[in-house]
């Protein structure tokens, strides 16, 4: 009997022990830190002579953007989602370059999951980048021009998401931008005179179709020669007082001659130009008078 017991204790130790084998060991869950992604919303923008969607809205994932050319001032949206396992909090958005302003600087958080749907713009956590090239879209006044051709900056998104344990990192976004600036500029010369288009001899009263305002006066001595310095092809009118059009290309030089006092207008399709030079009128064309002396 002794024995009986001795081998039934140890035949249950060792099924406990087999037993103790088989069983499942819980894993702890591993959760994923949240991860931001910004989206750009390519078709939807706004600029001083357009506003809202600009033909199918699509979107266009990357962590580097080129937006194109740039006539004017724009705006640009993107979609920040949480493409991660946790909620992303304390975001902060900010920008290398006072020419790309990033609204809005700080947002509270971002849950996991944001799915995006393009016809329902008002539901989705929009970013907006302003590229700033002359005429404010936010306020009033004219801003500096960027520098004509490839502008590039970037933007900086970061913010803090926990993980198992309560443990706080930082999740950190950089996104490159850039642009191609277009800037309607001239240069006119009086022989082998530059004349300053930001100094002016006077103003002249124009009437008819500009309904009687006034343009700047130059005096000129010889033969004119204008010249295409920007980036953009200028479509040029010449009253003399016959109505004559050229169109000046990029690098282009057209010698006026000995032609008699006249006016010319400058028309580059909306693309912005140094103020301090050219004031554009509500026909969208840049008027000066030259006076032959």
């Amino acid at each position: 009997m002794k024995s009986i017991g001795i081998f039934l204790l140890y035949g249950c130790s060792l099924l406990m022990f087999i037993g103790c084998g088989k069983s499942d060991v819980v894993e702890p869950q591993t959760v994923e830190p949240g991860k931001l992604k910004l989206t750009l919303i390519r078709g939807l923008s706004k600029t001083p002579t357009s506003l809202g969607m600009n033909g199918n809205l699509s979107l266009v994932e990357n962590v580097s953007y080129d937006l194109g050319d740039l006539r004017s001032s724009a705006d640009f949206y993107f979609v920040i989602s949480n493409v991660g396992g946790t909620t992303v909090k304390n975001i902060s958005l900010r920008s290398n370059d006072s020419s790309f302003v990033v609204f809005p600087q700080s947002i509270d958080s971002l849950i996991p999951g944001t799915t995006v749907d393009l016809r329902n713009l008002s539901d989705l956590p929009l970013v907006r980048v302003t590229t700033v090239h002359g005429p404010a879209l936010h306020g009033i006044g004219f801003a500096r021009l960027m520098q004509q051709g490839s502008n590039e900056g970037w933007l900086r998104i970061r913010g803090e998401t926990r993980v198992g344990g309560g443990v706080v990192l930082s999740d950190s976004l950089i996104v490159r931008l850039r642009v191609n600036a277009l800037v309607m500029s001239v240069t006119l010369h009086d022989s082998t005179r530059e004349i300053d288009l930001s100094r002016p001899n006077g103003s002249v009263l124009l009437g008819g179709f500009l309904n009687s305002q006034f343009v700047n006066l130059y005096y000129v001595y010889d033969t004119v020669k204008i010249t295409n310095n920007g980036n953009v092809p200028i479509l040029m009118a010449l009253y003399t007082p016959i109505y004559n059009i050229d169109t000046l290309a990029v690098g282009q030089t057209l010698v006026l001659g000995d032609r008699p006092s006249f006016y010319v207008s400058f028309f580059a399709w909306n693309t912005v130009a140094d103020p301090a030079r050219f004031r554009f009128y509500p026909d969208g064309r840049a008027y000066i008078r030259l006076w032959r002396n």
